[in-house]
């Protein structure tokens, strides 16, 4: 099923992940069909591994290959957030806009602090309460960000 569709990919495509690795899954299932189903389209395989470390390999290897091809079809491998980790990002979007236009070099880093360059260093903040700290001290950062972080 799913499970050995997984693991033949990863055996395939990341042979230096996948040495004698016995990948347990918590859960492995195709993403339901939100689409019209006259259409061809592609279907996301879901797969939840009980192991961290073993995400993390298979995800850095991945950005190393950039695109990954698979019997003809490139395939991409993505971490899943939840719910609570996709609203504390969102959080960040406006102040991520505003930065970007300065050309601060902003990041939303894993999985929900902000990162942005600063006077040559770079920054981060786990959340907007650090961050109004912080630009207590920056009068031209306070400026900036004032209307978006609402001081």
């Amino acid at each position: 099923g799913i499970e050995n569709l997984f693991n033949e990919i990863i055996a395939k495509k990341f042979p230096s992940v996948w040495r004698n690795l016995e990948i347990q899954f918590q859960e492995a299932q195709w993403s339901p069909n939100r689409f019209h189903t006259k259409r061809s389209h592609p279907r996301y395989l879901i797969v939840r591994l009980f192991k961290v470390i073993y995400k993390e390999r298979i995800l850095n290897t991945t950005r190393e290959k950039c695109q990954v091809m698979y019997k003809g079809v490139f395939i991409n491998l993505t971490a899943d957030f939840s719910a609570e980790i996709l609203h504390a990002r969102k959080e960040w979007v406006d102040i991520f806009k505003l930065l970007k236009g300065k050309k601060s070099e902003p990041r939303i880093l894993y999985p929900e602090k902000l990162s942005f360059r600063n006077k040559g260093g770079i920054k981060s903040f786990p959340d907007k309460q650090k961050l109004r700290e912080f630009i207590t001290t920056r009068t031209a950062l306070h400026e900036m960000l004032k209307g978006v972080l609402h001081l």
